[in-house]
């Protein structure tokens, strides 16, 4: 899929949509192939948030922990801090 600037919401939103449904490993796909078509895009943050958030929901706890580790060492002054730390609390 080639979301291209105009279409990155469209893809974080899809991916979104499908963790809110209960469908992890679908939403991690969809997040894949969103780096793939915009591996510099403007939503870059928003959807390592939604990686951390779908590998914790699909029991991939200690990728979600490493991958939220690395988020807060590079972002701790970001928006999404605090729900990084909230996911990998739960």
């Amino acid at each position: 899929r080639a979301w291209g600037q105009a279409g990155e919401p469209a893809g974080t939103d899809a991916a979104r949509s499908r963790l809110a449904a209960g469908h992890a490993e679908q939403a991690l796909a969809l997040l894949d192939a969103y780096q793939r078509a915009t591996p510099r895009g403007a939503l870059g943050l928003e959807a390592e948030v939604l990686r951390i958030d779908a590998l914790s929901r699909s029991g991939r706890l200690a990728q979600a922990e490493q991958r939220a580790k690395l988020f807060l060492s590079r972002h701790p002054s970001s928006v999404l801090a605090a729900r990084v730390r909230r996911i990998v609390r739960q």
